[in-house]
């Protein structure tokens, strides 16, 4: 597989992890405690596009600073999805009056997303690590 097939692959299936992580913890496809799982199924596009959204204008840029210093691996694709899902998390927040407020309130979803963020890390690495390396072929 190319790089730019192995990246665009791995872009969009890791923007499916928070999807439906997002989908399984909400609260708004549950009525009185039971879970609605058609209006979980149904909201699942949305919530695909909320992800790519904030993500990608994020993820994109430090993919190619990454790939430009050769820092692509496990520990810079975890750290890089930590900081996304920190990074969504604030922006998320963005209605709060102040952001040491926000912090101080909000650290379970900034832990939440920090971590959801580093599985999807993980699953783009996961896959971008298949492509093939022309610099290998052309070694003699």
């Amino acid at each position: 597989m190319k790089e730019r097939v192995a990246t665009g692959i791995g872009f969009v299936v890791a923007a499916v992890i928070p999807t439906v992580i997002i989908g399984l913890s909400t609260p708004l496809t549950t009525l009185n405690g039971t879970r609605n799982w058609s209006a979980t199924i149904e909201m699942l596009p949305y919530w695909y596009f909320f992800t790519v959204v904030l993500a990608l204008p994020i993820a994109i840029p430090a993919y190619v600073i990454a790939r430009k210093y050769h820092l692509i691996g496990l520990r810079s694709a975890l750290l890089a999805g930590c900081v996304i899902g920190i990074v969504v998390s604030v922006l998320m927040d963005l209605q709060c009056p102040s952001l040491s407020a926000c912090l101080r309130e909000d650290i379970t979803n900034i832990a939440f997303l920090s971590v959801t963020g580093g599985l999807s890390g993980f699953v783009f690495w996961s896959i971008w690590k298949h492509h093939e390396d022309r610099r290998d072929d052309d070694t003699v």
